[in-house]
This record gives C-alpha cells, sequence and structure tokens, in this order.
C-alpha cells in the first residue's frame, strides 16, 4: 500500500485489520474480491492488504473514491497507465536468455508509451486542479507524484529526442526470401534475396542501421529449425547490447511506479464494484465512521452483493447494534436467510474497511481490528476427533483470535452433539463472549439459547445479548420465509416439515 490508500506519510502508523482465508471463504468473499480485481486486470495484488482499520484512511480513500467516479475521463488515463506497466511487467519477465528478436523493436516504444500515458494522466489531473474541481488530498498528491516520476525517468525534451531519433520504428524494412526444399517439398534452406529500403528509415536507432551489405550477395540463413528471423539476423550485433540496456531501464522503471501501480488497481477494483451494483440499480452509500469503541453496526436496506451477483436479486435487511456492542442469537425457519444475513453483515463490513461504499441506503459502521467467522463444516473423517472435536478445535482457535473489537459471526458453531449438551456448551460460550464484550451474530436452532437472552443479561456484564428471528409469513402448510430478518421471541420452531413437504414432495 502506498501514497494514495494510507493518509499517513508513516505508513507505521496505519491500524491493522486481520481475516484468516477460512473467514473469507466462510463469507463466499475471496473468489468475488478476486474477480473485482481480476477486472482491473490486478490478478497479482494481495487485495487484504488494503483492509484497514484507520478511520483517517477510511476518509481519505472516501475522498479518492469519490472524485475518480466525478471524473470518469481521468478514470480512462488511469486504466491507461495500468495497462501499460502490466505491459512493461510482461517484457522484463521474460526469460533473460531469449535476447533480442524483431518483435523487441515495438519493446522499444514502451519508452514513449509510458512517457505518453503517464503525461496524459498529470495533464488530466492538472486540469481539473487548476479548475479547482479536484480537492481531495490524494488526487492532488496523485498529480505530485505522477509529475515527480516523469521528472526521474524523463528529459524535458524527451518528445523531441524521441522523434529524432526513432523515425521508421513503425515501418521496419521488408525484406525478399529464397527457400530451397527437397524432394519431398520440405524446406530445407532459406536466405535473404533482398531489403527494400524504401520502407527503412536511416535512423532507426540511434546507432543507426547495417544498410552496408553488398546487394547481390545472398545472406544464408542456414537450415530453418536453426533459422533466425532476417530482422533479427541484421540488427542482433547491434541491438543486444541496447537491448539489455533497455531491459535495465524499464525494470528500474517498474520498480519505482511500483507503489503507483498498485494504489491505482485499488481503486479501479472498487470502481468496477461500484460498476456492478449500478447494474442492478442497488444504491451505495459510504458509512458514517463510527469510533471503534461503540462497536455501532447500523444499516438499513443492506444486500449481500455476493449474492446479488449469483442470484440477479436478494431481500434487503436492517440491523442495529446496541452502543457499546450487542451479540445477536439469530433463530427461525430453515432455509429463511439466517445465513445470508450473518454473510451480509460480514460483507459490508470488509467493504467499509477497503474504504468502498456499502449497499445500503443509510450505514453507519465502526471499524474492527479483525473477522472471526466459526462455522458448521461437514465432518473430515480422516482427522482422529469426531465431528464435536472439530467444531470445538474450530472454536478454541476462533476464540483465540477474538478480540473485545473483533467482529464474531458464528454460524451454527456446535452440532455435532445432542441438543442439550450443545446447549450447555453454547451458554458457556456465550457468557464468555458476552463478558469479554463482543459483538456480532450467532446463527443457531438452539432456541433455548435465544429464549435465555434476558436471563443472560440480568446474571452477566459485558455486551448485550438479543434475539433476532426470521419473519414468516402464512400459516399451515402455507407457512413461508419473508427472508427478512426482525428482533423477536425465538418460535421454537424451524418449520422443517413444511420446509421437507414443499422441497420434497413429501409428508
Amino acid at each position: 500500500m502506498g501514497f494514495l490508500t494510507h493518509a499517513h506519510e508513516d505508513t507505521a502508523q496505519a491500524v491493522s485489520f486481520a481475516i484468516s482465508d477460512q473467514a473469507l471463504t466462510d463469507l463466499l468473499l475471496q473468489e468475488y474480491m478476486e474477480e473485482l480485481f481480476d477486472l482491473a486486470h490486478a490478478q497479482e495484488l494481495n487485495w487484504k492488504h488494503f483492509l484497514t482499520a484507520d478511520p483517517e484512511d477510511l476518509v481519505y480513500r472516501k475522498e479518492i473514491i469519490s472524485e475518480f467516479r466525478s471524473f470518469p475521463e481521468i478514470v480512462l488515463k488511469v486504466r491507461a497507465v495500468c495497462l501499460c506497466i502490466q505491459e512493461i511487467q510482461s517484457v522484463c519477465r521474460a526469460p533473460s536468455g531469449s535476447g533480442f528478436d524483431a518483435d523487441s523493436l515495438q519493446e522499444f516504444k514502451l519508452f514513449k508509451h509510458a512517457h505518453d500515458t503517464l503525461s496524459d494522466l498529470a495533464g488530466a489531473l492538472h486540469k481539473q486542479i487548476e479548475a479547482g474541481k479536484l480537492t481531495s488530498r490524494g488526487l492532488n498528491r496523485l498529480y505530485e507524484v505522477v509529475q515527480e516520476k516523469l521528472d526521474r525517468h524523463y528529459f524535458k525534451t524527451f518528445d523531441e529526442d524521441w522523434a529524432a531519433v526513432t523515425s521508421g520504428l513503425d515501418s521496419i524494412a521488408s525484406y525478399s526470401l529464397r527457400f530451397t526444399m527437397d524432394e519431398e517439398m520440405h524446406v530445407i534452406q532459406c536466405a535473404v534475396t533482398g531489403i527494400h529500403k524504401d520502407k527503412y528509415a536511416r535512423k532507426l536507432l540511434p546507432f543507426g542501421s547495417r544498410e552496408g551489405r553488398h546487394a547481390d550477395k545472398l545472406w544464408d540463413l542456414g537450415p530453418v529449425k536453426e533459422m533466425r528471423s532476417p530482422v533479427e539476423e541484421l540488427l542482433h550485433d547491434a541491438m543486444h547490447i541496447h537491448y539489455r540496456q533497455f531491459l535495465s531501464t524499464m525494470r528500474d522503471m517498474i520498480e519505482d511506479l511500483d507503489d503507483l501501480y498498485r494504489d491505482l488497481n485499488f481503486y479501479l477494483a472498487g470502481l468496477n464494484y461500484w460498476r456492478q451494483m449500478d447494474s442492478f440499480r442497488i444504491p451505495l452509500i459510504f458509512a458514517d465512521i463510527r469510533p471503534m469503541e461503540e462497536k455501532a453496526f447500523t444499516a438499513k436496506d443492506m444486500i449481500d452483493p455476493v449474492l446479488l451477483l449469483h442470484t440477479k436479486k436478494a431481500i434487503a435487511n436492517d440491523i442495529d447494534f446496541a452502543p457499546g456492542g450487542e451479540l445477536f442469537i439469530l433463530t427461525g425457519m430453515n432455509q429463511g436467510g439466517k445465513t445470508t444475513f450473518l454473510r451480509t453483515v460480514g460483507t459490508l463490513q470488509v467493504l467499509f474497511q477497503l474504504g468502498w461504499p456499502v449497499p445500503a441506503t443509510s450505514a453507519s459502521i465502526s471499524p474492527v481490528t479483525g473477522i472471526v467467522t466459526v462455522f458448521s463444516h461437514e465432518e473430515n473423517t480422516e482427522l482422529q476427533h469426531g465431528k464435536l472435536g472439530q467444531e470445538l478445535k474450530t472454536l478454541r482457535a476462533g476464540m483465540t483470535d477474538m478480540t473485545p473489537n473483533s467482529l464474531m459471526l458464528f454460524n451454527e458453531p456446535i452440532t455435532g452433539t445432542s441438543p442439550m449438551e450443545n446447549l450447555y456448551l453454547s451458554r458457556e460460550i456465550l457468557s464468555v463472549c458476552k463478558l469479554k464484550g463482543y459483538h456480532g451474530v450467532w446463527v443457531t436452532h438452539i432456541y433455548d439459547l435465544a429464549s435465555s437472552c434476558d436471563a443472560i443479561n440480568a446474571a452477566l456484564n459485558g455486551s448485550k445479548v438479543s434475539s433476532l428471528i426470521v419473519r414468516v409469513e402464512g400459516e399451515g402448510a402455507d407457512v413461508r420465509t419473508s427472508y427478512k430478518i426482525l428482533r423477536g421471541q425465538p418460535g421454537f420452531t424451524s418449520y422443517a416439515k413444511q420446509v421437507l413437504e414443499r422441497e420434497v414432495g413429501i409428508l
């Protein structure tokens, strides 16, 4: 991360954010975020490095992405810079032993292309800054940095110098070949019979060209399997040293542009996300930033963008944590949207801590230092312990990672034992979470756990424990979920019979 993602000059001041790969898998976020960055051609960036718990960084990023949205012409220049840098990276990563060939002539033009794209971006930024339209600290800093990099890598007279020494680079000589074939019409020999100098510029490159060959002398290229292209044979000796210098120069330039490239691609990925939500007509809003100690998470009409991308529809829900932290025990109908609700909370927290807007009509969120998920998974029969042992091991790891400023997301963490033992274990764990001041959402089918919220609150200090339920509609066999999550007392049924009848057609 660099100057466009940190408000501080000293990046060591940044407040870190931790989330495990397993948590990203549980939230279905890893593939989704990778796709957004792939669309920005930034496949090699580790997007998790951009997560921050620093409120000042979040404000800084909001300013930048908002102004990018307002000036699409600048975004086009940003994309051109990133694509140029990727092209240079590709050339620099080629095997060092490949040497110079005919295609390398075109690679020399990357000097000019990098200069032009950086200059175009600097010009577009300067125009809007002079007009008083770019006010964010980040984009004003971007202009300064781009200009600094241009001054570092290019002379002031670069355009004139380039025109003087590269005449003909776009019109490399054409040539005639003579082939010798055996009785079976296989080509066994090739020779150059002529170079058409009318399409050949003397000032191809600064060191000149090798035009002084005898016109009648054939250039024997030897067996085809060993044959170089005629242009390569013609220029290889003179160009090889210069090409090595070219690669060295471009590697130095790429190393210097790395911070710029990473930060710009981060915002391009954010704009891809915004464009996706626009295509679904989902409102996005920058959440108000609350102090971390408030443990706030209030959102109205929040949507899970991952689910939306796969199903093309999603039900909006609200959430409002009590000040100082709240632990929600969520129960209700099978397939009623409980897990989706939990994932939506986690996804919005991640988007918020990237400094991106969240899919909701209003939101107010506190940064957290990490997200801890504990989801029930299929039993791994290769392990020595049974399913309960696996679950308790996972719970222990999650509790170890938890801090009072973490967001806790538990999805039926205990299923490998009887309901009575499940209730006992869950109450013990919930009590610890409450006393430590954790906040988050716990999805369960243990209704006695949800119904005991008042008793737990009366007996223990710490976070408030509250019950959330899935609202159902209809009655009897016609009962169905609304996918709406509300505060309320548990109904002591998951409507398993009705779900089975509707999904399987029996009972």
